[in-house]
């Protein structure tokens, strides 16, 4: 018997690529740098020396215009699967503005053919968003952790398995995604 699993999938670089930028200026020599969420992802170790603005990346047209990502068409192939395997589908995001963005994903999913009545309600969480401030601690990758940490809790029975274009992200409590078809 396959394990019952809940699968997260983050947003930016997984399910979809826009062209948000990250902007920022360095503390010390005051360079301005503009960032995509890849090259965000591939300097996240230096992300301190920055006085980083998310604003421009938290805009909701951009995921609404954004191309498809590599794991979306894991995304729909996962969704055949979901009711035999009892599989939970959610979605885990360091972006922030809930309220703004989930319609953009609504729209993004439904263009590409994925109806967002996948995704348990539940089970969605974007990080980084106002109504986390003082439940959720530290950066984007520690915020996702404790998601993920307090799922355990919730569902022990579980595995949980997250889809993320970031290694340092990725997690499967139970190695459960070697027995996916």
């Amino acid at each position: 018997m396959r394990p019952k699993t809940i699968v997260l999938f983050d947003i930016d670089d997984t399910l979809l690529v826009t062209s948000d930028r990250i902007e920022g200026t360095h503390k010390v020599t005051g360079e301005k740098i503009s960032w995509s969420t890849a090259e965000y992802r591939d300097n996240k170790h230096r992300k301190d020396e920055y006085h980083l603005d998310y604003t421009k990346f938290g805009d909701q047209s951009g995921i609404e215009l954004a191309n498809p990502g590599p794991g979306l068409s894991f995304l729909r192939e996962i969704i055949e699967y979901k009711e035999a395997l009892d599989l939970r589908l959610g979605i885990l995001t360091a972006r922030g503005g809930q309220g703004k963005g989930f319609p953009g994903l609504k729209t993004f999913l439904d263009k590409f053919g994925v109806d967002i009545e996948a995704f348990d309600p539940y089970l969605i969480f974007f990080v980084n968003d106002e109504k986390w401030e003082g439940v959720l601690e530290g950066d984007s990758a520690d915020r996702k952790k404790q998601v993920i940490s307090t799922l355990e809790d919730i569902y022990p029975e579980r595995s949980i398995l997250l889809i993320d274009d970031d290694i340092d992200n990725h997690y499967d409590s139970k190695q459960t995604s070697s027995q996916f078809p």
